[in-house]
């Protein structure tokens, strides 16, 4: 696994015991926004299948997890913003864009 950040073990504690294999994460990334802007501590991770999204909000004691097939996911890009920016795609079928992640510079 390629973690660009650190992330805590308790995350990874929390992915097992939702039944996800550690060991298939291929990359692991922190952003300190939530996908609303405001502060918060979100986690992305890689597998070969899937892109799970974690939110760990402030004082939440139980992670949201959301997770997206790769193969239906498409133009995933970093939108740059003055001081922030935020990781979007398209789903297959939809032109609307996914926000998957917001985090500061």
């Amino acid at each position: 696994m390629f973690a660009i950040d650190r992330i805590p073990n308790d995350i990874f504690a929390f992915l097992t015991s939702q039944g996800i294999d550690i060991n298939s994460i291929l990359l692991a990334a922190y952003a300190d926004r939530t996908r609303e802007h405001m502060v918060g501590d979100e986690y992305l991770f890689a597998t070969g299948e899937l892109l799970i999204h974690l939110h760990k909000g402030k004082g939440e004691n139980i992670p949201l997890v959301t997770s997206y097939p790769i193969k239906e996911l498409r133009g995933i890009c970093v939108e740059e913003l003055l001081s922030s920016g935020r990781l979007v795609a398209h789903r297959k079928e939809e032109n609307e864009p996914v926000l998957l992640a917001a985090f500061t510079n």
